[in-house]
């Protein structure tokens, strides 16, 4: 009895094992799946083939209800936060937002995880220093608005 129950035990905990291994091996099939359905919904909005998405080509996927609709199942995200994580992701490229889509595809996958305590601390010391930075520019800011006129030009070289 004692061994049937042994053998029975391992058995269970092989089955278990497996069944995770599966289940993980299934877990990555369907985001490599989703990689590429992303990669080329990306590739269908990049008019100009440069690897990017700018604003306008962002603007013109959300006028397209098919297309639109494509990126928020292939995403699995609704249309407020795919303009939220564009806004993030995005960066001022000679005067317009461009997003980089290999980034966006690959933060993706980050967007769902929950955020550690150790994250949320530095997003919190980020805050504060961009914080201290705008409170020295609107200082610098007020001492310029205070100087008479002819001595401003000595400030604002200093301020810059």
């Amino acid at each position: 009895a004692t061994l049937t129950s042994v053998v029975t035990d391992h058995m269970h905990s092989h089955s278990a094992a497996v069944e995770q291994a599966e289940v993980k091996r299934l877990r990555e099939e369907n985001e490599k799946l989703q990689q590429q359905r992303l990669l080329a919904i990306f590739q269908e909005m990049d008019k100009d083939s440069n690897g990017h998405i700018d604003s306008d080509e962002f603007r013109r996927m959300l006028c397209d209800s098919a297309l639109r609709s494509e990126l928020q199942d292939a995403s699995e995200l609704a249309t407020r936060d795919l303009v939220e994580l564009f806004d993030y992701l995005s960066h001022d490229h000679q005067g317009r937002r461009v997003l980089v889509y290999y980034t966006f595809i690959s933060n993706l996958k980050r967007e769902s995880q929950a955020a550690s305590e150790r994250t949320i601390f530095r997003v919190e010391e980020e805050l504060r220093a961009s914080e201290r930075r705008m409170m020295q520019r609107f200082e610098n800011l007020m001492t310029l608005v205070q100087e008479p006129v002819h001595e401003r030009g000595k400030l604002r070289a200093m301020c810059e």
